[in-house]
C-alpha cells in the first residue's frame, strides 16, 4: 500500500470508492430511520472496495496497513473531525481472547493515526469490553441488539471529557458504537461522535 496514490497500490487505488456521513442525528430527526445515541457517524470509504486491505490488516497481520488507512481517515474526514471538535478518541475496544488471537486492536491502530493527526489523545481503557460477543456479520439488527447486551462496561471513569469520537473499522447497523456512545452518555460525556475505517449498509445515505 505504501508510495502510491493516497497510500493505496494502482490496482486498488482504482477502485477505491469513498463513503460519507452514514448517520446524522441533525439531518435525519424527522425520518423513520434508525435513531442512536450518538450524534453523526461517518465512514471514509465503502467497505466493498477496501475488503481486502481490512482482510489483511485483521487476519493476516498487516498492522502498516492500519497506519496507513489511518492517515487517509484523518485526511478525508478532516472537515466534519474539525465540526465534532473531539477532545479525545475511544476506539471500539476488543475482548481478551480475541485481541490476544489477532495481537493487536485494529481500531487502536487506526485510532493512533488519527490521534497523532489530530493532536487529541487516546483513551483506549475508557471502555472495556467485558463479554466475548458472537461474530456480527451474520446476525440482523435486533440479534446485534442482544448480542451486545452488557458487553461493555465503563473502565477509566476519571477522565473528565465532553466530546468523544469512537472510532471503528466497519459501521453496518450502529449497534456497537450506540452501546457504547450510551455509556459514555451515562458516565458523563456530553457528546459521543462516530469515526469508521468502511461502511457496509447498501445505501449509506439511508442512515
Amino acid at each position: 500500500m505504501e508510495g502510491e496514490r493516497e497510500g493505496f497500490c494502482k490496482e486498488c487505488a482504482s477502485k477505491v470508492e469513498y463513503a460519507g456521513m452514514v448517520y446524522d442525528a441533525k439531518a435525519d430527526s424527522a425520518s423513520h430511520g434508525p435513531k442512536h445515541s450518538f450524534e453523526a457517524a461517518y465512514a471514509v470509504f465503502k467497505y466493498a472496495s477496501i475488503a481486502k486491505a481490512v482482510y489483511r490488516l485483521k487476519y493476516q497481520g498487516k498492522v502498516e496497513y492500519g497506519r496507513t488507512l489511518g492517515k487517509i481517515m484523518w485526511q478525508k474526514a478532516s472537515s466534519v473531525l474539525k465540526e465534532w471538535e473531539p477532545d479525545c478518541i475511544l476506539p471500539v475496544p476488543l475482548h481478551e481472547n480475541r485481541k490476544k488471537k489477532r495481537g493487536f486492536n485494529q481500531s487502536k491502530v487506526l485510532s493512533e493515526a488519527l490521534s497523532e493527526g489530530l493532536g487529541i489523545p487516546i483513551f483506549p481503557e475508557m471502555v472495556l469490553r467485558c463479554r466475548d460477543t458472537k461474530p456480527m456479520r451474520n446476525l440482523n439488527a435486533r440479534e446485534r441488539q442482544n448480542n451486545l447486551k452488557k458487553a461493555f462496561k465503563i473502565g477509566q471513569n476519571d477522565v473528565k471529557l465532553k466530546t468523544i469520537l469512537i472510532v471503528d473499522d466497519i459501521y453496518t447497523t450502529g449497534a456497537t458504537t450506540d452501546e457504547i456512545s450510551r455509556l459514555l452518555l451515562e458516565a458523563g460525556a456530553s457528546k459521543t461522535y462516530v469515526l469508521t475505517l468502511g461502511s457496509d449498509t447498501e445505501d449509506v445515505s439511508a442512515w
